[in-house]
């Protein structure tokens, strides 16, 4: 009887612990994004510096751009996504889209900097993009 209660507890515990995972869904989401493009305000593109965001389960990440190494934050509301960059107690929020493998953060009337999934053809932004 005790044999079947400890095969019975450790099978419960093995389908907890499996179930603490990402979900498919977010799974498909991880990985690393590469700085495609980068286009400012007035439709110019900027000089590509190599960049990466890299998103990792339960929210977190990290990104690379300026040689800085950058711990993330990110959270994902159908295709809009919140990014929040932190850096010596500094924290830089970003919104934008993920759909697709790519991913666009825009800084405020500013520009927008494009990232694809590492793997995919690279995308840019589309030149009426702040005309919209």
């Amino acid at each position: 009887m005790k044999k079947i209660l400890l095969i019975i507890m450790a099978v419960l515990l093995i389908a907890g612990l499996a179930a603490c995972g990402p979900s498919k869904e977010e799974k498909a989401l991880l990985g690393k994004y590469i700085l495609t493009d980068h286009m400012y305000r007035d439709a110019s593109r900027g000089e590509l510096q190599e960049a990466y965001i890299e998103l990792k389960a339960g929210g977190k990440g990290s990104s690379n751009r300026d040689n800085l190494d950058l711990d993330i934050e990110w959270t994902l509301e159908g295709e809009k996504l919140t990014l929040k960059e932190k850096f010596l107690g500094i924290e830089l929020d970003f919104e934008g889209s993920l759909k697709d493998g790519v991913l666009m953060l825009e800084d405020p009337g500013f520009s927008v900097r494009v990232y694809t999934k590492e793997g995919q053809d690279p995308v840019k932004a589309p030149d009426d993009y702040f005309k919209k």
